[in-house]
């Protein structure tokens, strides 16, 4: 039976796969060749080399229910861009621990999906929370799209700190012709699910309520042994 998913993966990928060399980010590869971050048939993916970051708070994973996998399983995952996106989207699976140098680019046409396999990953054991999965478009840059694995689930969202934080603060506003409105929202405090702060590196999640129109998001979060702030601001396209 797993030979027979494997093979069923592979017919997927090659299926899709373009003659066309992938616009691969330009990321220092690990030397190990086996997992080095370079195309791979459908998509650009593996493990790189990074200079330590500055102090930033970044999404990491905007996804309908949660990420799933046996990475010993050598599986492919199915991954579903919204139809009602009417644009390319730059599909983005990233480490989320520090020092977690993995990343997995593709760019996905309006109306198809993304065949996702997971050799590299099950090479080096990630784990499902050990990686966060999210869609940006092309069109317009600053904006994110969530993605889905199957059934519609609670919209959940990921964040990840650099550094240390203790309050984390968040609010929502609509959004209009591409424009973000005034905040609708008093704002709203994101529960470490243990002590009293969140470790850089470690993922902040949040679920959202239900949301039916494109809407932007606001995030604060106040740095541990200090008065200063993170900010993050987001649009969220769910249709266009």
């Amino acid at each position: 039976m797993r030979k027979i998913i494997i093979l069923f993966c592979l017919i997927l990928v090659n299926s899709s796969v373009s003659a066309e060399k992938l616009p691969c980010l330009n990321l220092t590869a690990v030397d190990n060749p086996a997992i080095a971050y370079t195309q791979r048939d459908n998509r650009c993916e593996g493990f790189y080399q990074s200079p330590v970051a500055a102090e930033s708070l970044t999404l990491v994973s905007l996804l309908y229910g949660r990420l799933e996998f046996d990475a010993n399983s050598n599986e492919c995952l199915h991954v579903i861009v919204p139809q009602a996106i009417r644009q390319q989207v730059h599909v983005q699976a990233v480490g989320i621990p520090l020092k977690t140098y993995y990343r997995m680019d593709a760019w996905v046409q309006p109306g198809q999906d993304f065949t996702w396999p997971l050799d590299i990953i099950g090479k080096m054991r990630l784990t499902p929370a050990s990686i966060g999965l999210l869609g940006k478009t092309i069109a317009d840059l600053e904006a994110y799209t969530p993605l889905a694995l199957g059934n519609q689930a609670p919209l959940n969202l990921i964040l990840r700190s650099s550094v240390d934080v203790r309050t984390v603060l968040w609010r929502i506003s609509s959004m209009n012709e591409g424009q973000c409105g005034q905040p609708d929202k008093k704002w709203e405090k994101i529960e470490p699910s243990w002590g009293e702060q969140f470790f850089s590196g470690e993922g902040i999640q949040l679920s959202l309520p239900e949301q039916r129109e494109n809407f932007c998001i606001e995030f604060a979060a106040q740095t541990v042994g200090s008065a200063s702030w993170l900010k993050l601001f987001l649009k969220i396209l769910l249709k266009e």
